[in-house]
């Protein structure tokens, strides 16, 4: 039988609040009002600048009110086997609604069409059912139970697509995890499951063991191979800081790319973000504005806005991308208020990029909403995973693996570490790969129903 979600029981990291070391609180509405020129019929919202402030941490969202054997509460049956007795709703789609509480059923169903082109895309665009066919795993994690204990900050949606080189400055290019929308205080088991899948469902015949060792060996500050890394650095470098000419022509972005996802933003949203971006990028005019809204992949209906700013240094191109609740809430556990989704990005972004962390990334928190805040350059970029040779793949994942394991010591205490490494090894390859064949099926069963939707 299955068991309700949230049965399992598990530590819970506490974000240490050592991560934000400045107090101050940027207040940015008299600039947004000036650097429109404009008066509003209502007051400006406020924008406050999460990295300068010492964080609250909210208490969890009251868990939902449901009566026993809903939905909500049961695991949804799988594709093709049609509604079990415990589902009171009409199909599969209908029994995973409540995992993506921010689309309408219509948009559900566009998103996980849409995102059925290939198995890659569908594993990337459903990482909240990922999650809960997860928690639904009872005896396969069993093996898991010791090294489940360890948490800290995580990637949420670890994938080979997930990693790439980012720009810092005109002198700095690092290679790391370049998505933090799903960032969260977790397991790192998580990050390491979700990884391992990915990899079974590109290579079925990949070895995990090398991999879970390059993991380790990031832990433990060990680099392994770093060739197409590097390549990858290289090429970013001589791109640089210029914008991408795919998005921009010139001082304008590029209309109608596709006139279902990119559009003219709305005044209002225009002026908020022309004013921030100015701000923050010491721009000297605000250029273009677009609202930008895919269809398909993780990001599916997520708003976003497009700025496009003069400044001293060259044009820049700034993304505001709304920020949504982690997907790894599906695991079943410490859920959060979206209000605190700018807090779990702004310890992402200091554990994806360390040191190297600068102001140009930053959380920000409007009118109750949580934004991420990032430059689109065009040295930032990812190695094509069908453009490499077989081996070149496994030694990417090997790569990526390391690059993980430094990310997770970055938040993992010092004490403990030599007990996670312990727990860790104890969990046979074996089980790494059950688990992994397990979800992997399941996901591949909703992917086969999702492309014979009409």
């Amino acid at each position: 039988m299955d068991s309700p979600l949230g049965s399992i029981s598990l530590g819970q990291g506490i974000m240490k609040s050592s991560i934000f070391r400045h107090s101050w609180i940027l207040i940015l509405a008299a600039l947004n009002a000036q650097a429109m020129g404009k008066k509003q019929n209502r007051a400006d919202p406020e924008i406050v600048c999460t990295r300068h402030m010492t964080p609250t941490l909210l208490p969890p969202s009251p868990t939902p009110s449901v009566q026993p054997g809903s939905p909500v509460q049961q695991k949804p049956p799988m594709p093709g086997m049609g509604p079990t007795s415990v589902s009171t709703l009409s199909g599969p789609l209908d029994s995973v609604l409540f995992l993506f509480p921010t689309l309408t059923r219509y948009q559900l169903e566009e998103k996980f069409r849409n995102s059925s082109t290939d198995e890659l895309m569908f594993f990337r665009a459903t990482a909240p059912l990922y999650y809960y066919l997860l928690s639904h795993s009872e005896n396969e994690l069993i093996a898991f139970t010791d090294v489940l204990k360890h948490t800290g900050v995580v990637m949420g949606d670890a994938h080979p697509e997930n990693f790439g080189a980012l720009v810092i400055n005109e002198q700095t290019v690092i290679y790391s995890a370049n998505d933090v929308d799903d960032s969260a205080t977790r397991p790192y088991v998580l990050d390491l499951l979700r990884y391992f899948s990915a990899v079974r469902l590109l290579r079925p015949d990949a070895d995990l063991a090398p991999l879970l060792d390059a993991y380790v060996a990031g832990i433990s500050a060990t680099p392994v191979s770093r060739t197409l890394r590097d390549s990858l650095i290289y090429d970013s470098q001589k791109k640089g800081l210029k914008v991408d000419k795919g998005d921009v022509d010139l001082t304008l972005f590029k209309f109608p790319r596709n006139p279902t996802e990119v559009f003219d933003a709305p005044k209002e949203e225009s002026r908020i973000y022309c004013g921030l971006a100015l701000h923050h990028y010491s721009g000297t005019k605000c250029l273009d504005v677009a609202h930008v809204e895919r269809r398909s992949g993780g990001s599916a209906f997520v708003p976003r806005t497009w700025v496009l700013i003069e400044t001293p240094l060259g044009i820049r191109h700034v993304e505001f991308k709304t920020q949504y609740r982690s997907s790894t809430e599906a695991w079943g556990r410490n859920r959060i208020l979206d209000t605190e989704s700018a807090v779990r990005i702004e310890a992402g972004l200091n554990a994806f990029l360390g040191s190297a962390r600068n102001r140009e990334m930053q959380a920000i928190l409007s009118d109750g909403t949580s934004i991420l805040m990032r430059p689109r350059y065009a040295g930032n970029g990812a190695l094509k995973f069908s453009k490499l040779t077989p081996d070149q793949q496994l030694s990417l994942f090997a790569e990526q693996a390391n690059t993980l394991g430094q990310i997770h010591v970055r938040t993992l205490n010092k004490k403990v570490t030599k007990r996670f490494l312990q727990d860790l090894k104890k969990v046979p390859i074996a089980d790494w790969e059950k688990l992994s064949f397990k979800l992997i099926k399941e996901i591949r069963q909703w992917h086969q129903y999702t492309k014979s939707l009409p």
